[in-house]
């Protein structure tokens, strides 16, 4: 049997013994029957997005408001974002241990979590997602936003095409404030040659795991309408709250 053979056997195994009596957060054992594959302790910490929802960013804001104060003066490039969950400790160990852990059948319950979103969503013509920086793919050998977008495209019968590149190593985001982030991934992503005809006129749903400041999708989102776009939306599994930032 070959490596990949292995592989793919093993990945089938953890999906359905994990999945079936492990917490997707903390690994604790769990009930069968709860939400989502989290215990309980998990499940009662989990917070979803809903209520009055700014329309740029889906950030949740106070019934009487259309915008949140951050989308009121800053020019994202997406036109709408959509998230599933507040990023805290138990969203946070969800897509770390995807990232980090290799938990490869996460992806598959991140991409159904978000796809639950899909009737929030206006129309689109495919699925496209944030490319991974050449060290950081080196490092983790995949792109969980990749693997998220394959996930969800299946589940809502779409088309999944890579349009960007990074046009560099990742550059580092963690410590910077929102306004630092918006220029340090600027000029980060390039359209990919093969990709121009096919973004022209189109609506584009662009993933990724973590919506922390916007600047990353913003940026991607930017590219892409450069190139001919009609609209950008963006959808990821988890939001920062803007207070937290």
């Amino acid at each position: 049997m070959n490596k990949g053979s292995f592989k793919k056997i093993f990945d089938k195994f953890e999906s359905l013994f994990m999945t079936n009596h492990k917490c997707i957060s903390c690994g604790k054992e769990r009930p069968d029957s709860n939400k989502f594959g989290l215990c309980n302790e998990c499940l009662k910490n989990f917070v979803l997005i809903s209520g009055t929802l700014c329309e740029k960013c889906g950030e949740m804001i106070a019934p009487e408001n259309r915008f949140c104060d951050r989308c009121k003066v800053t020019d994202f490039g997406f036109d709408k974002n959509i998230s599933f969950a507040i990023y805290n400790d138990v969203s946070s160990r969800i897509v770390k241990r995807l990232k980090y852990g290799k938990t490869m059948f996460l992806a598959d319950k991140i991409a159904k979590m978000i796809a639950s979103l899909s009737g929030k969503l206006e129309d689109f013509d495919f699925v496209s997602f944030v490319p991974l920086g050449k060290d950081r793919f080196a490092e983790r050998g995949f792109n969980q936003a990749k693997l998220i977008a394959e996930k969800f495209a299946k589940f809502v019968d779409k088309q999944v095409i890579s349009t960007l590149d990074r046009c560099e190593n990742e550059k580092h985001q963690a410590g910077l404030s929102a306004k630092d982030r918006m220029k340090n991934i600027a000029g980060s992503f390039a359209l990919k040659s093969e990709a121009k005809e096919i973004v022209s006129g189109k609506t584009i749903l662009v993933i990724d795991d973590v919506f922390t400041t916007g600047a990353t999708l913003s940026e991607c989102a930017k590219v892409l309408k450069k190139a001919g776009a009609k609209s950008v939306v963006t959808l990821t599994f988890a939001k920062t709250e803007l207070s937290k930032l």
